[in-house]
């Protein structure tokens, strides 16, 4: 069939989400610790963490992270290619730099607004001690939509739209600026070479 140019985008993502996430998910529990004050810095989280509640807990919250990370990523990637190709058909060439900005933005703005209830439900995962420690992902969300409601799993939204919108828009922009000034070098390499090295080469 007809290949589909964003979909390996989308899958290249969400491949990468679920392998970054076994180093991220442990890193991302300490952090967590220390900034909600409950230990007073990085090595001293991760030695008490592992000592007292065992190194599996450094990974408890791991289904939320990879629930939270993957679709995370297909929407973005998606948002990114569908808005791009809007531009070319419109425009009629490619995006300039200040509308890559904005479709990069956009695109990362929308994958952290997708995927804000289960980085929510990660976080309390990750801060939680004593019996609510062990509680598990589907546990934990239940507690917080009965103790909070529903818009309980969007606290901290806004913050994190502002991090993910810059964060694509920057992204996205250096990734197209460095890939157009790969590829100019490349012209650049093939017009100085002769016909006899294209020949020989050949």
């Amino acid at each position: 069939g007809k290949p589909v140019p964003w979909l390996g985008h989308c899958l290249a993502g969400a491949a990468a989400s679920v392998c970054t996430s076994f180093v991220y998910t442990p890193s991302e529990c300490v952090k967590n610790r220390v900034q909600a004050g409950l230990y007073t810095n990085s090595w001293s989280a991760l030695y008490h963490i592992v000592a007292k509640e065992g190194p599996i807990q450094l990974y408890r919250a791991w289904p939320a992270v990879v629930l939270r990370n993957v679709p995370q990523s297909i929407v973005k990637f998606f948002a990114y290619e569908q808005l791009k190709l809007l531009v070319v058909r419109c425009r009629g060439r490619d995006p300039t730099t200040g509308e890559m900005l904005a479709i990069g933005g956009f695109a990362g703005a929308s994958g952290a607004l997708f995927s804000t209830p289960f980085d929510v439900v990660k976080t309390r995962m990750q801060t939680q001690v004593g019996k609510r420690a062990q509680m598990s992902l589907r546990k934990t969300m239940g507690s917080l939509v009965a103790r909070e409601g529903v818009l309980g799993l969007y606290r901290g939204v806004v913050p994190r739209l502002f991090i993910y919108l810059s964060q694509g828009a920057i992204f996205f922009t250096t990734y197209e600026i460095l890939r157009s000034g790969l590829y100019k070098l490349e012209e650049v390499d093939a017009l100085r070479r002769s016909p006899d090295e294209i020949d020989a080469k050949s």
